[in-house]
Order: structure tokens, then sequence, then C-alpha cells
């Protein structure tokens, strides 16, 4: 079955740079302690902001339309690339400007500073991948990742073992993106894939004419994922950011697994809305199911096993996590259904109404997370979480039900 095959392709990928990133940040929490460790997740969370604004949405829109026409391929990275310069630089900026804003120590301003120099290779990285996924050639990804990922943990490992602390960790990052975007380039020529080294104006304007609300889906979502460690970096101490962004990455582990599903699907799902109305509500009603029953199972495996990696890997200090992991888990199962149901929207056209879904939930988010986490800090924004994915999950259903479903129902 392609989509399976695909499915586990992605999911491995994304496992083997959720995994490595995991791994980073235990190096980095133990090597550097709680305090350091805030401070990275700081700035890396603002970055990450910034990072997926600079996508400019492309990853929905480059699916969508290369699935359902393959020879939109070499354009879409020629001037996907010349789009990214543009999008990166401004984010740059915007990202100094935002440090700045929020009145950050100086050394934390500096770390932040430094993560602009990642934006462009992540971003030619990314719309990489996401040809790759819209030409259902997966398997090229999880060879770009597990090389590039083992590059960067040996670069970390290497640069702190020589006590350069921090902004060595970042220098890793970006050596490593370069070594991705080497061997993305490889693979192209191995599929035999014409990249069309120009810009091409008419097809610029289409594009861009699609662009305003995908960019502003990338905004909401990036937005929806930090702000509570945004957030809590203004209400509780350094170290106890550091605390709660642990059992966040611990949790959020679970995402990679269930968007690689999801991200296997899209493209199928896409294809369907020009094919058979028939094949779409057989694919809502399986891939629902589908992706119920991996994120219960996800759910129950990091209850189970979240105490053993916290002792094995982090030690004592960070305990403290645990109790957070077991609030936060809650909020995969509504998180799985909502991103699933945003597929469905996009692929019908209906992307505006994905937006729509997303400025709910992050209105609720900001709402709950300021509330709970000023009464009960880490705990409060923990509950935050879960309340706010669950907010966003039944806009979500609401919206597909009435948009997509029951209009083909009634056809």
């Amino acid at each position: 079955m392609p989509v399976l095959k695909n499915s586990i392709s992605i999911s491995l990928t994304r496992i083997t740079v959720s995994v490595s990133l995991f791994i980073l940040a235990i190096i980095v929490a133990r090597r550097l302690g709680p305090v350091e460790f805030g401070k990275y997740s700081i700035a890396i969370s603002l970055y990450a902001i910034f990072e997926l604004i600079s996508d400019l949405g492309l990853e929905n829109l480059a699916i969508k339309e290369i699935s359902q026409d393959e020879s939109k391929s070499g354009l879409f990275f020629s001037n996907g690339i010349a789009l990214g310069v543009f999008s990166t630089s401004a984010c740059f900026l915007l990202l100094i400007l935002t440090a700045n804003l929020m009145s950050y120590p100086g050394e934390i301003k500096n770390v932040i500073y430094l993560t602009g120099i990642l934006l462009l290779p992540a971003f030619v990285n990314f719309l990489s991948e996401t040809i790759f996924i819209a030409l259902r050639k997966t398997k090229f990804l999880l060879y770009v990742a597990l090389i590039r990922e083992a590059s960067l943990l040996a670069l970390s490992i290497l640069f702190l073992m020589q006590g350069r602390g921090i902004f060595s960790v970042i220098m890793a990052i970006f050596i490593s993106r370069i070594i991705g975007l080497c061997l993305f380039i490889y693979f192209f020529a191995k599929i035999k894939l014409k990249l069309i080294p120009r810009i091409d104006i008419f097809f610029l304007k289409d594009v861009l004419g699609m662009i305003p609300v995908f960019v502003l889906i990338s905004v909401v979502s990036s937005v929806f994922f930090e702000i509570d460690t945004l957030i809590l970096s203004k209400i509780v101490t350094i170290s106890e950011v550091g605390i709660y962004s642990i059992a966040k990455k611990i949790v959020r582990a679970n995402f990679l697994f269930i968007f690689g599903a999801a991200t296997a699907m899209f493209p199928v799902i896409s294809q369907s809305f020009s094919s058979s109305k028939g094949k779409i509500l057989h694919l809502y009603r399986l891939f629902l199911k589908y992706i119920f029953l991996l994120s219960i199972a996800l759910l129950l495996i990091t209850l189970l096993f979240a105490p053993l990696v916290i002792r094995l890997f982090l030690g004592r200090k960070f305990m403290d996590a645990l109790p957070i992991i077991k609030i936060l888990i809650w909020s995969v199962l509504p998180w799985s259904l909502s991103f699933l149901l945003s597929r469905f929207l996009i692929s019908c056209g209906q992307q505006n109404k994905d937006l729509l879904a997303l400025g709910i939930g992050l209105l609720s988010f900001a709402v709950f997370g300021i509330f709970l986490s000023f009464k009960w800090a880490n705990y409060g924004m923990a509950f935050a979480s879960i309340i706010s994915m669950a907010i966003l999950a039944g806009a979500h259903y609401f919206l597909t039900k009435k948009y997509v479903i029951t209009p083909l129902k009634g056809t």
C-alpha cells in the first residue's frame, strides 16, 4: 500500500529528526544545566516561529499542486528558493526586532541573533523535503535525515566537549543543514528531476496569489506551537522554562509520528478531490480511524516510558518534568485529529477555514495560557495546552463537516 509505505518513510524521517533533537536537548541540558538550557530553549522557540513563517506556507501549497501536476516540481524548487531568500531575510530582521522588543537579557539576545543564520539552509531543506513528499519519493527523506542528524549530533558533542557552549550548538545545526542540502541536490539528480534554474514570472504570480492565506496559516500555527514557552519565559524562572521545555519535547515527539502519517495521507487526499467524491468520504472515515488509533497508542507508550527516559537520560534535576508530561500528553489526541482534518480542508481549497480554526485555537491558547500559568505556572500552561488543542480540534471538525463532508453527501 503506497500510503502505508510513504507514511512509514515520513514517520521514520520525523522519528530520526525527533530523536536527534531530543538527544541534542539532553546533551545540552546535562552539559550546561537547567539555566543554560532555559536560555537555549527560549532562543530556539523564538527562532522556530520565524522559521515556520519564512516557509510561506509552501508545504501545503506545493503538496497540493505537485500531487495534481508533477511537472510543476522544478518550478516550485527554483522559484521557491527565490521566495525563500526574500522571506528568510525579512524573518531574520523580524527575529532581531522581536528579541529586542521582548527585552531579554543580553546573553539570550545573542543566542537568538545567531539562530538567524539557520533560516535560509533550513528553508531549502524544507522545500526539498516537500517536493519529495509531493512526488511520493519519501525514502530519500530518510536517507538525508540519517546522515544530516548524525552529523548534527557528532558536531554538537565535539564542540560541547571542547567547552564552546550554546553558540557551538547553533553552528553544529547550521553545518548539518548545509550537509542536508548537498544530499538533497544529489538525490534530485538521481531521480532525474529538472530543477529549471530560472524565475518564471507568471508562475510566481500564480503562487503569490495563493500564498497569503498559506503564510497566515504558517504564522498562526508556528505561534500556536511556541506561544507556551514564550508566555512562560515572562512569568516563571528560566529554570522552570527549561523543565517545561523538556516535558514539551518528550510529549511533542509523538506529534512527529502523527505528522508523518498525516503528511503521507495528504497527497492521496488532495488527488482524490479531482477523481472520486465517494473515495473522499471513504478516506475521511478510514484516515480518522487510523490517526485516532495511532494517537491512543502513542499516548499510552509515552505514559509508560516517560519516567524511565527521564531517569536514564536526564537525572533527578529534571524529575519535575514528569507530572507536566502526564498532563501535556493528553493534548496529543485532539491535535492528531485536528491536523488530519486540516488536510481535508486544504485539499478542497478551504484553507481559509483552516486558518479560522487555527485562529480560534491560538486565541484560546493565549487566554488560557496567560490566566492559568499565572495561577499554577508550568502546570497551568500544561492544562491550557489541552484545552486549546481540544478547542482547535472542535473547530476543525465543525468546519470540515460543514464545508467538505456535508456538501459531498448532498451531491
